[in-house]
């Protein structure tokens, strides 16, 4: 019981820390590497084509 509680303050914790900065760090770095596959693939297409 009590280590649900506690689980259940971490995610609080955790969703009030993402709604800020770390939120524009994950999407930074996800659309980073979105772009860098869709550019190797783009290669890769055109260097076999």
């Amino acid at each position: 019981m009590l280590f649900c509680y506690i689980m259940e303050l971490l995610e609080g914790e955790r969703r009030a820390y993402m709604s800020s900065s770390l939120k524009w760090i994950i999407y930074t770095v996800l659309s980073i590497s979105i772009l860098l596959i869709l550019f190797v693939a783009y290669g890769i297409y055109l260097y076999f084509t």
